[in-house]
């Protein structure tokens, strides 16, 4: 169980090492899409390289599964962290509502903010466009004529949302 552990987390951590590195040399259009590129060749390259050379893994330390099973094994978790991280990695990317009238709320101190204050802080501007921007730029929707329209993919995604919603039994929004 041990060398399922590390040999998933040195793979994961060499993945997140070439995506800080990447990001730093050029902040990618469409992050979610490199995210999942940068670690789907970081699970493709641990892999290979636990086939191909294992004595790697030896030399660093690092304890490999033995059998065919516990590699597979390392792969799910290390697929399990990645999506784990691609997905927090939006809030990373754009603050929440709650987090920007969180942030709004403390930053005021102890004097508080006034619900005035805040309902004109929180604007379409600040709260609806970044998404609406990052929907375009991952080609989710698309501006056409002067009207947003789902995109094939945003239709996609947009049928998962649903299913997911209806298996766990959550009413549509505004339903």
């Amino acid at each position: 169980m041990v060398a399922v552990l590390t040999t998933a987390l040195a793979w994961w951590a060499a993945s997140f090492l070439a995506h800080l590195v990447l990001w730093k040399a050029r902040l990618p259009r469409r992050h979610t899409r490199a995210l999942l590129w940068i670690f789907g060749a970081g699970l493709a390259a641990g892999l290979l390289s636990l086939a191909a050379a294992p004595s790697l893994y030896a030399g660093a330390g690092i304890p490999v599964p033995a059998t065919p099973v516990g590699r597979l094994h390392a792969a799910l978790l290390f697929a399990s962290l990645t999506l784990a991280y691609v997905t927090t990695y939006s809030a990373v990317e754009v603050d929440s509502p709650s987090l920007v009238m969180t942030k709004m709320i403390a930053g005021a101190g102890p004097a508080g903010l006034s619900r005035g204050e805040l309902d004109a802080a929180l604007t379409d501007e600040v709260l609806v466009a970044p998404r609406v921007r990052d929907l375009v730029r991952d080609r989710l929707a698309a501006l056409e004529g002067g009207r947003y329209r789902a995109t094939r993919k945003g239709l996609r995604v947009a049928a998962l949302f649903r299913f997911y919603r209806r298996v766990l039994g959550v009413s549509e929004p505004g339903g």
